[in-house]
């Protein structure tokens, strides 16, 4: 019988700031057995108990780890927000990294919780836009 508490956490984007910070508060957790932090390049900051994987989200690579290590949550951190981003870029990691992702969370018999990080950079942003948006914008 699945417990309703996290026993096996994947964090995506460990690498930077907030999934750093984020790993270390769950390693913190007694009742978290595993922290597993996934980037593409390696944090430079220790990581504690957290387990450092290095694998990009944009391969299909993403599920043999999910799979292998039991994850039954993940928190995906790993998204590009920066307006200043190239959009090609943005694509990558945001829209194939989340599709593999999930299709690797879909996959996978342990996988019970998901939680992502949003902006409000998805909706887009102009210099027409008005200073206040109203619940019909």
């Amino acid at each position: 019988m699945p417990s309703a508490a996290a026993r096996v956490v994947l964090v995506t984007g460990v690498s930077r700031f907030l999934g750093a910070r984020v790993a270390n508060t769950l390693q913190a957790d007694p009742g978290i057995e595993r922290v597993i932090g996934v980037d593409t390049v390696p944090p430079r900051m220790p990581l504690g108990r957290t387990e450092f994987v290095r694998v990009d989200i944009r391969t299909p690579s993403i599920a043999k780890v999910i799979f292998s290590a039991g994850v039954d949550t993940v928190i995906h951190l790993n998204l590009v927000t920066a307006p200043s981003a190239p959009r090609s870029k943005v694509k990558e990691v945001n829209v194939i990294g989340t599709m593999q992702l999930l299709a690797a969370c879909q996959r996978s018999p342990d996988m019970r919780k998901l939680v992502v990080r949003s902006s409000a950079a998805v909706y887009g942003s102009s210099p027409r836009d008005p200073a206040v948006f109203t619940e019909d914008d």
